[in-house]
């Protein structure tokens, strides 16, 4: 139908044979024309709420679509009329609401404008625009969310195909706006008491927690508060690890031949089929109450899993894998914009709820190392590469690439229905020293090693970047075209030793791109590297 309008909007240039005898007329949006009323009783009994398009709301914060167009002295009587007709969004109190929150409201609810990022941004928007209005009954804010012109336009089937997709995006704008806050969006300037303010070292050191290692989840692998991210390549067993670890978290068993801490777990299962998972519980003897979640590859990743983590409260939070669990949200793997959003996110889950966040990572089929953005390692604590030097051996090696802590390598086997540490090596172990015996001073590319070993070229050359990395060999070259890479130990005669001089003489290039810290591994000893 036609919307009427206020007259202070459309007086001028406006014919007097337009007014109808109720003083009243309405001009359709869409032609232009304009009619006028005849019968004033009859077109509000006839007439229905307008809820788009819509023009911008009117000074006094009420709704502008309930007006009508009628000469000066009849302002009074349509302002009247205005206040007999009831839209969704007057429940709306926006008193204390800042310019841009005027504007974001204008462009989703009357507009139906998309944003810059996705639909589900948007729909968060509104929904915490109307909580900033003062309703928090979500029965409410959904009715007004579908009034929005927003709920028109753009991907919006999952609103109905999807049910718990409104009802979680809701939950969420109230989490994020308290009723106690006068703005949870955080638009105003916190009051002194609400400021944060730094601490002194002597007020840190009231804590007798501030000197201590997180405390373990699952040892060797899971810790409070703390992100854990597994490198691994695909069949190696990193999710037979994980479930291990999930199944001895929910009975409070050992792990590695230690005690987990016992409590929930909420598994994001992004890639594989349930059913796998499930098979894998039953096999490591999980407890089968409501000790185990799972969170089916969810729209909303980030979203939702923040959610479910405030609501369940779990020890440890699995997300298998990190790549697929991330893949809606990061449009360039390899640039770190989107994954430095996506890691601040699920930092701020670990630390806020005091969880542990275990996540597998794809692997590099060169190094072995976690693929894409260099953010992905920088986000976390602990980075660990799950390694299997010999096809045919039930050994796993979880060699630390970072730790914020002290944090030793790891041999594990899987006996039987159980990970077990281990002092055995599998029987490709041995080709690291073998590899490393053949190294001189006089820097050799892999391709020359591979021969004097009689091994592949490739496996060569991941052992290399494992001895570099450690700070046994030294590199020089590129690693690009017509500049291979070539490796050598350094020179005995040398008055500085192996691992104290092999990152301070090496250039930028060709260092490690984490800084592995070849210092410290040389000092550590021995039992660094297991093989």
């Amino acid at each position: 139908m036609p919307t009427a309008v206020p007259f202070t909007q459309w007086r001028h240039g406006i014919p007097a044979a337009a007014w109808g005898p109720s003083g009243l007329a309405e001009i359709d949006l869409a032609t232009g024309e304009l009619r006028a009323v005849e019968d004033l009783t009859q077109e509000l009994a006839e007439g229905e709420p307008v809820t788009a398009p819509k023009p911008p709301l009117s000074e006094n914060g009420g709704s502008a679509v309930v007006g009508t167009i009628t000469p000066t002295s009849n302002l009074e009587r349509a302002q009247d009329l205005a206040a007999r007709r009831q839209y969704p969004e007057d429940a709306l109190n926006r008193s204390d609401w800042h310019d841009w929150e005027w504007s974001a409201f204008h462009r989703l609810f009357l507009g139906g404008e998309p944003g810059p990022k996705t639909a589900s941004e948007d729909d968060l928007l509104l929904a915490c625009l109307i909580v900033r209005g003062k309703v928090r009954d979500p029965a409410q804010i959904e009715t007004i969310m579908r009034a929005a012109e927003i709920a028109r336009v753009g991907p919006r089937q999952k609103w109905d195909a999807n049910r718990q997709y409104v009802q979680r995006t809701i939950a969420e704008a109230l989490r994020r706006t308290p009723a106690k806050l006068s703005n949870a969006l955080d638009t105003s300037a916190p009051t002194e008491a609400d400021r944060p303010r730094s601490r002194s070292l002597a007020e840190i050191l009231k804590d007798p927690r501030a000197t201590q290692p997180p405390a373990a989840v699952v040892p060797g692998l899971a810790w409070a508060g703390r992100i854990t991210l597994v490198a691994a390549r695909e069949g190696v067993g990193k999710s037979t690890l994980f479930s291990a670890a999930a199944a001895a978290v929910t009975t409070g068993a050992a792990f590695l031949g230690d005690p987990c801490a016992r409590g929930s777990v909420l598994w994001v299962l992004v890639e594989e089929h349930l059913n796998d998972l499930v098979i894998r519980a039953l096999r490591f003897e999980t407890a089968q109450g409501n000790e185990l979640h799972v969170l089916e590859r969810p729209d909303e990743p980030l979203t939702t899993l923040e959610a479910e983590v405030q609501r369940l409260k779990p020890a440890l939070v699995v997300v298998d894998t990190l790549h697929a669990f991330a893949a809606p949200l990061v449009k360039d793997k390899s640039q770190s914009d989107d994954w430095l959003t996506v890691m601040a996110a699920l930092d701020r889950i670990a630390r806020t709820t005091n969880t542990a966040v275990l996540m597998a990572a794809q692997a590099l089929k060169g190094t072995g190392d976690y693929r894409d953005s260099g953010a992905i390692g920088h986000g976390v604590d602990v980075v660990l590469n799950l390694l299997r030097p010999d096809r045919t051996s039930a050994v796993r090696v979880l060699e630390r690439q970072k730790a914020r802590w002290d944090l030793p390598d790891l041999h594990v086997e899987l006996v039987d229905d159980e990970y077990r540490r281990t002092s055995a090596k599998a029987s490709g172990d041995g080709r690291r020293e073998a590899l490393l015996a053949k190294l001189t001073t006089e820097p050799q590319t892999a391709k020359q090693l591979a021969g004097q070993v009689d091994r592949k070229q490739r496996s060569v050359e991941q052992d290399l970047q494992k001895l570099h990395a450690a700070g046994q060999a030294r590199r020089v070259g590129s690693g690009k075209k017509g500049d291979p890479y070539r490796f050598h130990v350094q020179d005995s005669r040398s008055t500085h030793p192996l691992g104290a001089s092999a990152c301070v003489n090496e250039s930028k290039s060709s260092q490690p791109a984490d800084a592995r810290m070849c210092g410290q591994r040389e000092s550590e000893g021995d039992n660094v590297l297991p093989f």
